[in-house]
């Protein structure tokens, strides 16, 4: 794009994307799987919430306030993600 002239803004439109398709079309089955296949537990809580959120975010009509890129960070769990030693 020449410098000086703007594009025309343009939303995307999720639902229509293959990844958002396919996690909601599967996105049930894929979490029994996954508790079938460990060890009867389901995956951490915030692994299933981010799927969902995707899926609210990617609805335009119903789309979080915070949605697109500027979701307010959720609290972090104590071992919600793994670190290495401190150095």
């Amino acid at each position: 794009m020449p410098l000086g002239i703007a594009a025309e803004y343009r939303p995307r439109n999720a639902e229509q994307g293959v990844l958002y398709r396919v996690i909601d079309e599967h996105l049930e089955t894929f979490l029994d799987t996954a508790a079938h296949h460990a060890d009867g537990s389901r995956l951490p809580a915030f692994v299933e919430q981010e799927f969902r959120d995707y899926l609210e975010c990617g609805v335009l009509e119903g789309a979080l306030p915070g949605c697109g890129g500027s979701r307010k960070p959720r609290e972090r769990s104590p071992g919600m993600y793994p670190t290495g030693p401190t150095l």
